[in-house]
């Protein structure tokens, strides 16, 4: 954490602090920022954050498997600035998530808890994975493969990556392929 982020403590020293951040998920890396902002000496630390509160598990690609692990779900706002040690804490209302994309379709079910399709039965984050040991023999499993819908060529399924920018997986699948999520990756695949 330090290697990558340090403060300049001639520009913090005795001065209040607002850290914007993109979100706050378990704590652990605002606190670790809000300790080093006091340990270069700024006299106040105020978190703002993009993002509203983390209250439910993401099932498509985001790396949040259980409430269990969001801070958001077992502490007020109040009580995560305290957690965090900062002065003030500030999350995005819910409400403006829709305002700020523009009406577009947008998934919000890790903040409000409304899911565009069904919660998967087996929410574990280690439902993808498999040890090499497992498999045929010992050896490692071949890529799976799909056949590109446009192209016809054959493609391991890591190759189809998502458009940048798109606004949402369903929105952006390519005519007969779905979104798959695989253990810290995600890829297109075919529907059938």
């Amino acid at each position: 954490m330090r290697l990558k982020l340090s403060a300049v403590k001639e520009c913090v020293r005795g001065r209040r602090v607002v850290l914007v951040d993109d979100s706050i998920v378990r704590g652990t890396t605002a606190r670790r920022i809000v300790a080093l902002l006091r340990e270069a000496g700024a006299t106040e630390v105020h978190l703002r954050i993009s993002a509203p509160p983390f209250l439910h598990p993401c099932y498509y690609g985001t790396d949040i498997d259980s409430e269990e692990h969001l801070i958001a779900c077992r502490c007020s706002v109040a009580q995560i600035a305290r957690e965090l040690g900062a002065d003030s804490l500030g999350y995005l209302p819910t409400a403006r998530i829709g305002e700020l994309a523009g009406g577009m379709g947008l998934c919000a079910a890790c903040f409000d808890g409304r899911y565009p399709t069904p919660v998967p039965s087996n929410t574990a984050k280690s439902r993808f994975e498999r040890k090499l040991s497992e498999d045929e023999g010992g050896k490692g499993h071949e890529p799976e493969i799909h056949q590109d819908a446009r192209s016809g060529q054959r493609l391991p399924l890591r190759a189809r990556q998502p458009p940048i920018g798109q606004r949402s997986a369903t929105a952006c699948a390519p005519p007969g392929f779905r979104y798959v999520c695989r253990t810290g990756t995600s890829a297109w695949g075919p529907t059938a």
